[in-house]
């Protein structure tokens, strides 16, 4: 008996040892298949608790800063808990609050990780690469599984649905299977600027560096292939800076500047080749099959915001109100499919108002400090693909979402790669 007791308090003392197990399964579920990311994350705050009390409840001087985040985002979340008890449906309210319970716990979780998850963050964002990785290989084999039928005797490769035969097997919805492909493309743009990090680490070996650079390019052409707009943006805007922020020489050349000139050019037109941006230049095409109703659907949740601009609707009311203007502007499609606002600034607005909102901004403007002040460009590139994808996208709607940006937004905090341009990875 005395030795199990004594296994069990090394497996409690090495409890942060335990919280890293948790974050790296949660991390590499979170990129196959977010919904069975819960589990881990149960475990994760379990030891986390445990670490934290072994602790003393202490935490380190670089971590002080970090609470000031962690404050507003306790904030948001007590937000969203009061609009849910001003709102006339407290079910629905109460399911979106509940969806969005990952604002919470990462933010808690992750303000203070413990000296095993900091130690090796590296590694962590490495599993996030291999996970991504992983799922679009599979979406891609998936694929062309789909795409290859035996009729009348022959193999035959058709890569359309015949169902709707507009629609390919190797892009957008169809490509990323049951998941949404604005959000698999958000991952794999991520990796992108990971992997590009990596490789910008020169203490490691040429062949370990070529193979980052590989990863980074693979990951960029999926984005062809998830056919998201925002992750297009993202690449245009994000990409030529990040690449000239981590790599630019120590002298000014006109080669770097043609070089990057090019890359963007090339970038670009591989964009415009994709079918969904190329159908947009289709003159034959008729304007009206081409609109896709976020200008609709942004135009009724301003009147949502109208009607209610200091407290919003509820976080229980919103998609009433929204169908309620849905059906008032007679934009059928957006009443029968139920859309959101498709504009995480709009439905926070439209949720809970202007206090919200402000309150929102707050906790990007300071995540835009926090990266500014310590040089951390890995982090400042999560921040603006964020910007641009919470434009087009209600990001946090979904679990994906959630967890996706309150584990990011702390986890790159403490990432110490990247907090001094030009440093390699052994000198930070």
């Amino acid at each position: 008996m005395i030795p199990i007791i004594k296994t069990i308090r090394e497996a409690f003392s090495r409890s942060g040892y335990l919280a890293f197990i948790s974050a790296f399964s949660g991390i590499l579920v979170l990129t196959l298949h977010n919904d069975y990311m819960p589990p881990f994350i149960i475990a994760w705050l379990l030891f986390w608790i445990i670490d934290f009390a072994l602790r003393n409840w202490k935490i380190s001087e670089d971590e002080r800063k970090v609470r000031s985040l962690l404050f507003l985002f306790l904030g948001l979340n007590l937000v969203f808990l009061i609009g849910l008890f001003y709102s006339d449906n407290i079910h629905a309210g109460s399911v979106l609050f509940f969806r969005r319970l990952s604002l919470l716990v990462f933010p808690i979780l992750l303000f203070s990780p413990g000296y095993e998850i900091k130690k090796r963050i590296d590694l962590l964002l490495k599993v996030f690469v291999a996970g991504i990785i992983a799922f679009i290989v599979f979406c891609f084999c998936y694929a062309l599984y789909r795409s290859i039928i035996f009729r009348d005797g022959s193999w035959i490769f058709n890569p359309y649905d015949p169902v709707q035969p507009w629609l390919n097997y190797f892009y957008g919805q169809l490509l990323s299977i049951d998941q949404h492909p604005s959000y698999v493309a958000m991952y794999s743009l991520l990796g992108m600027f990971i992997s590009l990090e990596f490789f910008s680490h020169k203490s490691l070996k040429g062949k370990v560096r070529l193979l980052w650079l590989i990863t980074a390019v693979f990951l960029l052409v999926s984005l062809y292939f998830l056919s998201s707009r925002a992750a297009y943006l993202a690449v245009l805007i994000i990409l030529p800076v990040f690449i000239w922020i981590k790599f630019k020489p120590r002298k000014f050349n006109l080669l770097v500047i043609f070089s990057l000139i090019v890359l963007l050019g090339l970038v670009s037109l591989l964009i415009l080749k994709n079918q969904r941006v190329r159908i947009y230049f289709d003159k034959s095409i008729d304007p009206t099959i081409l609109k896709d109703g976020r200008m609709e659907i942004w135009k009724s949740a301003l009147k949502v915001v109208e009607k209610n601009p200091l407290f919003g609707a509820g976080i229980g009311d919103y998609y009433e109100a929204l169908d309620k203007e849905f059906k008032q502007s007679g934009f059928t499609t957006g009443y029968y499919k139920d859309f959101n606002a498709h504009n995480q600034y709009l439905e926070i607005l439209c949720m809970v108002g202007v206090f919200g909102f402000l309150l929102f901004l707050a906790i990007l403007g300071l995540m835009i400090v926090f990266a500014v002040k310590d040089r951390n460009i890995l982090y400042g590139a999560f921040i603006m693909m964020m910007l641009i994808f919470f434009s087009f996208e209600s990001i946090l709607s979904r679990f994906a979402g959630n967890a996706f940006f309150a584990l990011f937004s702390f986890l790159l905090i403490h990432y110490k790669g990247s907090y001094s341009v030009g440093k390699t990875h052994s000198e930070s």
